[in-house]
């Protein structure tokens, strides 16, 4: 592995991050995209999402995407496929979830899927 590749699968936390356990359906009636905002650790081969509500660790990471979601037609979230067929999705909620679309975004799912394809530490 060349110094750039270890680098870029360093442990990173990032502190304000939207998650939600499935996909917001279009017809859905929620107003808040998220169900639990807080910090995701991202290390080799595992997440660690530490909310307001609770912990999910996520590893066995099968698939990294981006897609829209609901009626949140400015982020698209970072849905990881893991375990037996469990999702989870996360966004940048930082500004209120518009640093997602400044970027946040793309570091976040630069990092996630750097994580995915590296080996367990």
């Amino acid at each position: 592995m060349t110094p750039e590749e270890e680098s870029s699968v360093d442990p990173q936390t990032f502190s304000m991050v939207w998650y939600r356990s499935r996909p917001i359906g279009s017809l859905e009636l929620t107003m808040k995209g998220m169900e639990d905002r807080g910090s995701l650790r991202v290390s080799p081969g595992k997440l660690v999402f530490h909310g307001k509500k609770g912990t999910v660790e996520i590893s066995n990471i099968s698939d990294v995407s981006t897609k829209r979601h609901g009626r949140d037609f400015v982020n698209r979230w970072i849905t990881v496929s893991y375990g037996g067929g469990q999702t989870a999705l996360f966004v940048d909620g930082a500004m209120l979830g518009w640093a997602g679309i400044l970027g946040g975004n793309k570091r976040l799912h630069a990092a996630i899927d750097a994580a995915a394809t590296s080996p367990t530490a």
